[in-house]
């Protein structure tokens, strides 16, 4: 899509087309028609003015009808001026792109419960973990964050993924006050009796038990975009409502150590909020051991973090000998991590891009699944130095947006863009968010909006600040073109045109004497005006009308 066009340049009537030209002078040797083009495609948008401080003084401003010394000059207009101060200022070229702003991931919501809806979230209103999205009879749905279906009733001896799953969220949710349950996959004493208190606190009786109508598991925080509808029958298994999931999120749970160890496992130090996880980042460290994050797998990645899960040391010298990581044959197949397994862990944790610790600890490896277009960031943290990890718990949450954003970018400017660029978008109601740039299409699209339209190519941008509220649809992408550090600016209508060619601005010494002082000048910027060359000099008073 074509840049936005609604800016013209504003220039100062000192630098009108009638005055000479200047080639040290960058918008005074283009015609006017090329100026407003120009502006078209760029904007300054800082503003760079100094505070005005009085002189306070009048002036009389006249004209002359005539060449001839004895026609008196007539009185045209009263002018107040005042002086304001020279600045130094960092001015940023920026260039506006029409991109779309798609709303988050749209999911349906489903319950195994069928009856008739007697309350329900509204549409727009916010859904987090613990939220009741509807109640169906006297029974709540309520949402939990994850990936995992809810495939079954939940009790006392059950084992698997979902235990953890739910143990998990009711311990987030602050259902275990005294920490006496382990985030694990087994469904114990103490699961049920954080269970009974949830259930207290939904107004049900305390069974210890779940029953799966009365979840529904989000991939993280979400708005209601179509309600359930109260007084509707809803049938088990359909839809409920729908939901737009804004951030996908998933919770981080520390290594279940053993108490009695000598290291119950003490965490040392956290990856602050909002930190963007790649290859290889550290998400705290515990007892002197970087727990990293794993982004990126492949065959032997896989392999060999399975075999540190089995903690079967043959089992790993067999997987780092059968990818490659032991070019000497040094490695004797036996059950001891002597130097030449640690040396092959080395090659792999080199090759897969992570630190070469030599660590075959699965609890030092934390796999974070690639999001497609996004990069996942820390979302939260809930231990903080000097806990201990002893009965496993959540360290961190990662959260990864669902809103995407995407620019059609004529193939002539697509060198604008580049892979990890940062850019502001701006919406409608002009709130701002950042994201990045994380993937230019290899192929362009046909062209489209007109006989001469050029064809374009997709850019695809994360979202790296969630904006507080989002419209989906058209949004305004600004990009930085270039800067200029630490430019001396006045306010272009300190610019005096000088008769024999060229501007100059007027300087007011300390003893309240004004001078002009040739100038040579730059880039405009909404009102201010670039100081290319002079002798004029940061904080130096020069004179201005007000």
């Amino acid at each position: 899509m074509s840049r936005d066009t609604s800016e013209l340049v504003d220039f100062h009537s000192a630098a009108n087309d009638s005055a000479p030209s200047n080639n040290n002078v960058a918008p005074a040797t283009l015609s006017l028609d090329d100026r407003i083009a120009a502006r078209r495609r760029r904007r300054w948008p800082w503003a760079v003015v100094g505070a005005a401080v009085g002189c306070g003084a009048t002036f009389a401003a006249t004209t002359v009808g005539n060449d001839d010394a004895s026609t008196d000059p007539q009185l045209q207009e009263i002018v107040q001026l005042s002086t304001v101060t020279v600045e130094t200022r960092d001015l940023i070229e920026q260039v506006e792109w029409s991109g779309t702003l798609a709303a988050g991931l749209s999911v349906a919501v489903t319950t195994s419960n069928g009856g008739v809806v007697t309350a329900a979230a509204d549409a727009g209103e916010a859904i987090e973990r613990g939220d009741i999205i509807a109640v169906i009879g006297a029974e709540p749905v309520v949402a939990l964050y994850g990936s995992l279906p809810i495939w079954r009733d939940l009790g006392e001896g059950d084992v698997g993924a979902d235990v953890r799953q739910l143990e998990a969220n009711l311990v987030q949710l602050g259902f275990d006050p005294d920490g006496t349950v382990t985030i694990d996959d087994e469904y114990t004493a103490a699961t049920a009796d954080m269970v009974e208190l949830w259930e207290e606190s939904l107004g049900l009786e305390a069974t210890g038990r779940v029953p799966r109508s009365r979840l529904v598991v989000l991939g993280g925080p979400s708005t209601i975009s179509e309600p359930a509808v109260v007084g509707s029958t809803v049938r088990p298994d359909a839809q409920l409502a729908v939901v737009d999931t804004l951030v996908q999120t998933i919770d981080v749970i520390g290594w279940q150590y053993d108490p009695d160890d000598e290291f119950p496992g003490a965490v040392a130090s956290i990856a602050a909020v909002g930190t963007s996880i790649e290859q290889g980042t550290v998400l705290y460290l515990v007892d002197g051991f970087d727990v990293s994050a794993v982004v990126t797998t492949d065959p032997a990645t896989d392999a060999v973090l399975a075999a540190f899960a089995a903690g079967d040391i043959e089992q790993i010298e067999n997987v780092l000998v059968f990818f490659g990581f032991d070019p000497d044959q040094a490695i004797t197949i036996d059950d001891e991590l002597d130097p030449a397994t640690l040396a092959a862990v080395q090659r792999w944790q080199e090759s897969a891009g992570l630190a070469t610790t030599g660590s075959t600890n699965p609890r030092d490896y934390v796999l974070i699944p690639e999001a497609a277009d996004n990069v996942y960031t820390i979302a939260a943290q809930f231990v903080v130095p000097g806990d201990l990890l002893g009965e496993g718990r959540i360290v961190l949450s990662v959260g990864v947006s669902a809103l995407s954003v995407t620019a059609d970018v004529a193939v002539s400017e697509i060198d604008e863009f580049a892979v990890g660029d940062t850019v502001l978008v701006v919406q409608l109601d002009e709130s701002e968010f950042t994201a990045v740039v994380v993937d230019i299409a290899d192929v362009a699209s046909g062209a489209t909006g007109g006989q001469n339209a050029e064809p374009t190519v997709e850019v695809t941008f994360a979202v790296t600040s969630e904006p507080d509220q989002y419209v989906s649809g058209t949004v305004t992408i600004v990009t930085e073109s270039s800067r200029i550090e630490d430019a001396v600016v006045v306010p272009t209508r300190a610019l005096v045109t000088l008769r024999e060619g060229g501007f100059a601005v007027e300087v007011q010494d300390t003893d309240g004497s004004t001078r002009l002082v040739g100038v040579e000048i730059g880039v405009f910027d909404d009102g201010s005006v670039e100081i290319t060359n002079g002798a004029l000099t940061p904080g130096d008073e020069v004179v201005v009308p007000t």
